[in-house]
């Protein structure tokens, strides 16, 4: 009797341990699935994180050349505005120009007397 009793133990026992894997099994494919596209999304991410960087790489680059750009820009502007320069320019003479070109605000020139 006491074989018996424990017989049904084990067949109860065998059958819960069954059903929890049944159960387990039936989320195998939905969570490897989240696994799968959690890992697209990583590799998507990483990889427009690398294009940023090349994009803000590139931009320190044209900023760094437009202010060098700008300190000659302004030393040429800060020389030209020096009383020596604009003494030596004086004793020099002004020329009085030959042609003046007119540019409207859309970037078109109107027709002038000008010859090139």
């Amino acid at each position: 009797m006491a074989l018996e009793l424990g017989q049904e133990w084990v067949d109860w026992e065998r059958e819960r341990v069954r059903a929890a894997a049944r159960e387990a099994r039936r989320w195998v494919a939905p969570w490897l699935l989240g696994v799968a596209l959690g890992g697209l999304f990583l590799v998507a991410l990483r990889g427009n994180i690398l294009q940023m960087r090349y994009q803000l790489d590139a931009s320190h680059r044209r900023e760094t050349e437009l202010a060098k750009r700008q300190a000659s820009v302004t030393a040429g502007y800060w020389a030209l505005r020096g009383p020596t320069e604009l003494e030596r320019r004086a004793r020099g003479g002004f020329e009085i120009p030959g042609c003046v070109y007119r540019v409207r605000a859309d970037g078109s020139r109107p027709a002038s007397g000008c010859e090139r």
